[in-house]
């Protein structure tokens, strides 16, 4: 369901660097990524800013778009139009 692991990789970070962002212990990183112990939609936000990723690019069903973007201004999703 996560790709937190993933994400970790691409980033070249490690759990431990992760937790210690968070002032978390890394074995509940561990627990989160292998899905054992719950987490908050709160904790995941924060994880998300942590990684400096969208919330929803932690879950295993994600897919980007290039279609789109968000205006860094007012937070508006642009369409991408090419004529």
């Amino acid at each position: 369901m996560f790709r937190i692991k993933e994400i970790l990789k691409e980033k070249g970070l490690t759990q431990l660097e992760l937790a210690s962002m968070l002032g978390v212990s890394p074995q509940y990183i561990s627990g989160v990524i292998r899905e054992v112990v719950s987490v908050s939609v709160s904790a995941l936000g924060r994880i998300a800013a942590a990684l400096n990723v969208p919330v929803a690019s932690l879950f295993s069903d994600y897919t980007q778009t290039t279609d789109s973007l968000v205006c860094p201004s007012c937070g508006a999703r642009l369409k991408l139009v090419v004529e």
